[in-house]
């Protein structure tokens, strides 16, 4: 008998005690014991979907009878939503596949296996979305304490507790760019860069200048002082200093419209 040895988890952070080290290590001591042979298939995946890239391979190998069943270390490393479980469900059983968890073979046309595996396919999928519910929760506890800010434009930085605030030296090559910009002897963002490339080199602050850089930077309404980010649903205005002065701003939003 060949069995694929599948090994899910959602991110690399994952706890030790489920890494994909872990499973499959607990996967292929299953099979030695059990005198299978085996394929190893691991996913950097959300549970919460049946499309995976090794899974998809795995069940195409399984449905070509090129594999006879499948392991996992448990449940929820096949699915952890409810539907998704159930389409895995089907799949096992319309092709016949051997199903084992853990050190157990799962029967899913018994009534007693297939109760608790809908059962434990129930539990995975609360405990995803009770998951997804404290990460909103957190990240939406930042954004209303000012953090939780991800990359920032070229001006700001970001202090030891997170909080964005004004990079001097950056926001003085800010101001510069929509000086130059509003020069009337300048047209177009190429003529900006030209003249920055003679001042700095191609390379400012480890930024490169050309490659839409000046484009970003003219009109980014970040630069008025208040970061807009919207999340789920709701926007938050975080205040991260004013480095551009309105009427400027709109100035440049007139010249980059023509």
């Amino acid at each position: 008998m060949r069995i694929g040895i599948y090994c899910r988890v959602s991110g690399m952070s994952q706890k030790e005690n489920s890494s994909l080290e872990n499973q499959k290590f607990l996967g292929i001591e299953f099979c030695n014991r059990s005198n299978y042979e085996f394929e190893v298939f691991e996913d950097v995946e959300s549970g919460g979907k049946l499309d995976r890239k090794e899974f998809n391979r795995l069940l195409e190998l399984c449905k070509k009878k090129k594999l006879d069943g499948i392991w996992v270390y448990d449940n929820d490393r096949l699915s952890r939503d409810v539907e998704v479980g159930g389409d895995i469900r089907r799949i096992i059983i319309q092709y016949n596949l051997k199903l084992f968890i853990g050190w157990d073979e799962v029967y899913l046309e018994e009534s007693k296996d297939r109760f608790e595996y809908n059962i434990r396919s129930v539990m995975s999928d609360y405990e995803r979305m009770r998951i997804i519910e404290r990460m909103d929760y957190g990240r939406k506890r930042k954004l209303q304490n000012g953090l939780g800010i991800g990359n920032v434009s070229l001006g700001y930085e970001k202090n030891k507790e997170g909080y964005v605030i004004i990079n001097e030296e950056e926001s003085k090559v800010v101001k510069e760019i929509y000086k130059i910009f509003l020069r009337k002897d300048v047209k177009f963002f190429k003529d900006v860069e030209k003249r920055l490339i003679n001042k700095y080199g191609k390379l400012i602050f480890g930024r490169r200048i050309e490659g839409g850089l000046v484009e970003r930077i003219l009109g980014n309404k970040d630069y008025l002082g208040i970061k807009e980010i919207k999340f789920k649903n709701e926007i938050f205005s975080i205040k991260i200093g004013k480095i551009i002065e309105e009427e400027e701003m709109n100035e440049v939003l007139r010249k980059k419209e023509l």
